[in-house]
């Protein structure tokens, strides 16, 4: 009977520490990917973890610095306001709140920084009535244009980089450098 107990005790214990190093590695697993699934993926499969709060604070900052990049890259002080009511204590509020009151001077200046045709049209949206406007308008032809000639052009350019997003992924350097010697100008 007692050597019966005594295996009983001996499972529990090794099914015990079993799952703490599972639900360990599974938590520096998380944390060595660094992602919003992996974060999900620990809470669901171990919600009363000690590990389980600081998961979530992650994944919390994660989904957060995903939506002000939206945000900056729709530039726009709509997409910063809806930033700012769903993130109201958050990490980059303060630059969220500076961006949407900023003048259309240093909001033009900010825009021209990054450069792109969606960054030019949430300019637009926020400041149609800019003294800017007509040459933004301008500049987001100049981009059309300029991206459609890149397109049309794409012989030269290695296998690897014209299949899939490696084209995409090449105009846009292409077209932040074009825009970068343009702006040296």
């Amino acid at each position: 009977m007692k050597r019966h107990l005594l295996f009983i005790c001996l499972v529990f214990i090794g099914d015990f520490l079993v799952g703490c190093a599972s639900m360990e590695g599974s938590y520096r697993n998380a944390r060595t990917l660094d992602t919003i699934p992996a974060y999900e993926e620990f809470i669901k499969g171990y919600p009363d973890s000690p590990y389980t709060s600081e998961a979530k604070g992650r994944l919390n900052a994660l989904k957060e610095e995903i939506a002000f990049k939206e945000a900056e890259q729709k530039n726009s002080v709509p997409a910063y306001r809806e930033f700012i009511k769903i993130y109201p204590n958050g990490k980059f509020v303060e630059e969220a709140k500076k961006r949407v009151a900023e003048s259309d001077e240093e909001a033009f200046r900010r825009t021209y920084n990054i450069g792109t045709i969606q960054a030019f049209k949430g300019f637009l949206e926020s400041y149609p009535n800019s003294k800017y406007s007509i040459e933004v308008k301008d500049r987001i032809k100049w981009l059309e244009n300029l991206k459609i000639g890149v397109l049309l052009n794409t012989s030269n350019f290695p296998k690897e980089e014209t299949e899939g997003n490696g084209i995409e992924n090449r105009i846009n350097h292409n077209l932040k450098a074009i825009s970068e010697k343009f702006a040296e100008k």
